[in-house]
């Protein structure tokens, strides 16, 4: 489900970031939610990044949401006009998605 959600088609960024939240949620081994976590990375919204930041506090799943969300926050037309926002994220996701060192 998580690699067909992704493809092009005619759902909005929003619908297929729902189409994703629901099985991560159902989801019974860690792969697969890393799975769906990183085809997250291909919802281009700044919602994709909120979604992603709540993975943060899992240990076998945090790895894949900072990847997640620095590959989000290196799209200008995401992280430009949520800039605040994303500087409110824990550290260790911004600090290679904005460039900086630690």
């Amino acid at each position: 489900m998580a690699r067909v959600v992704i493809l092009p088609d005619a759902r909005t960024d929003d619908a297929k970031l729902a189409l994703l939240a629901r099985p991560i949620k159902q989801a019974d081994r860690n792969e697969d939610r890393r799975l769906i976590l990183d085809r997250v990375r291909e919802v281009h919204t700044f919602p994709a990044v909120r979604f992603a930041t709540g993975f943060l506090g899992e240990p076998k799943l945090a790895s894949q949401a900072c990847a997640t969300i620095a590959d989000l926050l290196h799209r200008e037309e995401i992280r430009n006009p949520n800039q605040a926002e994303a500087n409110k994220i824990p550290h260790a996701s911004t600090r290679f998605a904005t460039g900086g060192s630690s």
